[in-house]
């Protein structure tokens, strides 16, 4: 074969491609415009509301019996007598392992 009958393969292949990039490009924005607008039911999005608890930690307040760490920051220290506020978490397992106990009224 020469060069010469390879050229309009060459030539022909791009003219193709271009064809076929404009079928896709038609049928892409046919598929677009025959999708409907979505809009949010407002019952629905208010019950979904209605089903999340509350994100904001609930926090309670333990007063040290024992001397101990904090588990996250170990340079700090809590002492004997102490007055801590601690997520509800973190409250219930210090009480539980016998390090404070709950304030008054706060169990």
């Amino acid at each position: 074969m020469s060069k010469k009958e390879e050229k309009p393969a060459a030539a022909e292949q791009p003219a193709a491609t271009a064809q076929e990039e404009t079928k896709a490009t038609a049928a892409a924005e046919t598929t677009v415009e025959s999708k409907p607008e979505e809009t949010p039911d407002k019952t629905s999005a208010e019950e979904t509301a209605e089903e999340k608890p509350e994100e904001t930690p609930r926090i309670k307040a333990v007063i040290v019996l024992k001397r101990f760490r904090d588990k996250t920051d170990h340079k700090t220290l809590f002492v004997e007598g102490q007055e801590v506020k601690f997520d509800v978490e973190r409250a219930n397992d210090v009480v539980t392992r016998g390090l404070a106990k709950f304030k008054d009224g706060d169990e």
